[in-house]
């Protein structure tokens, strides 16, 4: 179970709810309510700004606006499904960058968790992934997600080779003493003041990180940290056309149709 420390309590300036989507969860959510100490509900209140919708079966994120979407982490079904079957294996450009295509059995620090989708996808490929998320509420969901992947028979291998670890991954860079390959990075790019419709995760990804100026500052400091790290290369993910992070030109690139991989080998 996720556990809120002091620097994670961002969430609860949000307005968060738990909404109990399904009578028979109760004592579940009441205890997630008690967790993040905010109220529980049958369903969104005016001042809802962020609902963690507990069902039958599993949890989800869900903002409190007009045709808002849930959002659950998903490593059974669905598109991370479809990629574990027809993915392209090692050959993709995410494996490549990672060095999997040479070492499948990395021992690899995904230090922007996020929704975890390319740390199942590197699991899903052979390697050993922890997985490090500052968001308590994107803790939890990775743990429910990561749960049901272990009952199910076709993806309990990959689940625990997955690893869910919460807490600011500088600090964890700077206090553990893993044997790593690489790290991996996928900083949440600044959000912009005009743009295109994005979707309904990374809008809550942009709500749980609100504060741009202080993400692109965390986001550089993390990649210095990581570079310090005794491992063989970190690898930075960016928008195709984004400059490199923390100015920082990388020794190669991969490069796929809207997305880069910036290479840095280590000492």
């Amino acid at each position: 179970m996720s556990v809120i420390t002091p620097g994670l309590r961002i969430i609860l300036a949000k307005h968060l709810a738990v909404i109990c989507a399904d009578k028979r969860q109760k004592i579940r959510a009441a205890a997630l309510a008690a967790q993040y100490q905010c109220p529980c509900r049958a369903q969104f209140a005016p001042e809802d700004e962020i609902g963690l919708l507990v069902h039958a079966d599993y949890l989800s994120l869900q903002q409190n606006l007009p045709q808002a979407g849930e959002v659950l982490v998903d490593f059974v079904s669905g598109k991370l499904a479809h990629r574990r079957l027809y993915g392209g294996g090692k050959k993709q450009p995410l494996a490549r960058a990672l060095g999997l295509h040479k070492k499948p059995h990395s021992h690899i620090f995904d230090a922007t968790g996020g929704w975890g989708r390319d740390a199942w996808v590197l699991a899903c490929l052979g390697a050993t992934v922890t997985l490090s998320e500052q968001q308590a509420l994107l803790v939890t969901l990775l743990e429910d997600g990561l749960a049901r992947a272990k009952q199910d028979n076709d993806t309990q291998a990959i689940a625990e080779r997955l690893c869910v670890l919460q807490g600011n991954s500088i600090e964890n860079l700077a206090t553990e003493q893993w044997a790593l390959d690489a790290i991996y990075l996928d900083p949440m790019y600044p959000k912009r003041q005009k743009s295109a419709a994005v979707k309904k995760d990374m809008q809550l990804l942009q709500a749980l990180y609100a504060d741009n100026n202080q993400l692109e500052q965390n986001n550089q400091q993390l990649l210095l940290s990581a570079l310090q790290y005794p491992c063989q290369r970190v690898v930075v993910k960016r928008p195709l056309q984004a400059p490199f992070l923390a100015e920082k030109q990388p020794q190669t690139q991969i490069k796929s149709k809207n997305t880069r991989y910036d290479v840095y080998f280590c000492a």
